[in-house]
């Protein structure tokens, strides 16, 4: 998004992007925000039963104006109440006087909750029924650092079981699935939280069907470090951004920008946006294996944060066909030492160099560096 009026899209698409409609589901445009739902909306809100007599129409009229496109994402980023407990305490309703039992009411208030995402999902297919639909926003495995970071596997889906209740009640809603990993940190940490976000997103939801992971990326560090803020991402991490969604579960990657300085068809807006492409080619002539093949995850990312070992990972097309991936964050010397990688009956000693990302496709014994 800048402010070419359109024009550097079309340039995407001719070099074979494909397009993301990206509606702000709750917002006001023309009425200069008077119906903004989010901003009716008490911070911490408590009492979903409870929508703004605008609800409907502002999101319908929404979802008017924005005409779709490969993909159709409705930006919904509203703060709810997580804790039922907290919740029943402070809703002043009638409703409620049915749900005797603590366990009764978190279910019916998850699922009240939901609505005021499947809701728009609902009016989007309605309006356009051919148009794969998704969400921005709330992910069954909402964006995580410090949750991750030194914690075990119990204590992460602990710390996630919110989006367990809140995401059963959407999933039949949606055609795919986005998990934003965006950077905050230019540090190696970065390797693992990009993978562990993604990842956790398409574990969690492969009990509804195999509906696709989309990694939501930005070539700028998120505003949420004021150190970093908007600063183009480092080499490093851009290749990162491009290779490492596809060893985690993710089917594909949108790029997100906001770049409203752009003005003119054709200018760059990133230093490296370029690398991003060209570490994106890398794949290219692997993705049949990709695409076709099985997601071997040997240890999750979340262990290999806490222990800071070397990524190592396997897509396995057949018993002795497979493409491995392998990098090591942590270091920054020109060469890495090798690490031993299994495709069938072969192993494999696999080079590093750096903090770079190795890719190894063997098959039948014959070992191809990419």
């Amino acid at each position: 998004m800048d402010g070419s009026n359109g024009a550097n899209s079309e340039i995407a698409k001719a070099h074979g992007f494909h397009g993301v409609a990206l509606l702000n589901t709750y917002a006001d445009y023309p009425g200069e925000q008077r119906e903004n739902i989010t901003r009716w909306m008490p911070n911490n809100y408590s009492d979903p039963w409870t929508k703004p007599p605008f609800f409907e129409q502002t999101i319908k009229r929404n979802i008017s104006n924005l005409k779709p496109d490969d993909i159709y994402v409705n930006d919904i980023e509203v703060n709810f109440q997580g804790d039922p407990n907290k919740a029943r305490a402070e809703i002043k309703s009638n409703n409620l006087e049915m749900y005797k039992n603590p366990g009764s009411f978190q279910d019916v208030y998850f699922k009240e909750m939901a609505q005021w995402f499947s809701l728009p999902l609902i009016w989007t297919k309605q309006k356009y029924p051919k148009t794969k639909v998704g969400l921005y926003g709330v992910q069954p495995f909402r964006r995580d650092y410090w949750g991750i970071v030194g914690k075990s596997i119990l204590e992460i889906d602990g710390a996630h079981e919110y989006d367990i209740n809140l995401w059963k009640h959407i999933d039949p809603y949606v055609d795919f699935y986005t998990s934003s990993v965006y950077y905050f940190y230019d540090t190696p940490d970065s390797y693992y939280y990009l993978m562990a976000n993604i990842e956790n997103n398409y574990l969690s939801t492969r009990k509804y069907g195999n509906k696709p992971v989309y990694a939501y990326e930005w070539l700028r560090y998120h505003t949420g470090n004021s150190l970093l803020a908007n600063q183009e991402v480092r080499p490093e991490l851009v290749e990162a951004m491009a290779i490492l969604p596809f060893f985690s579960g993710a089917q594909g990657i949108a790029l997100y920008g906001w770049e409203p300085q752009i003005k003119q068809a054709g200018e760059h807006p990133y230093a490296n946006l370029k690398l991003f492409v060209k570490s994106l080619k890398r794949l290219e002539p692997l993705s049949s294996i990709i695409t076709d093949g099985s997601l071997i995850i040997d240890k999750n990312a979340s262990q290999l944060w806490n222990t800071k070992e070397p990524i190592i990972r396997k897509i396995e097309k057949s018993k002795n066909e497979c493409l491995i991936m392998a990098v090591n964050p942590w270091q920054v010397e020109a060469a890495s030492p090798p690490v031993k990688a299994v495709c069938g009956e072969n192993e494999v000693s696999v080079k590093m160099q750096a903090n770079h990302i190795t890719l190894i496709s063997i098959k039948n014994g014959v070992i191809k560096y990419h």
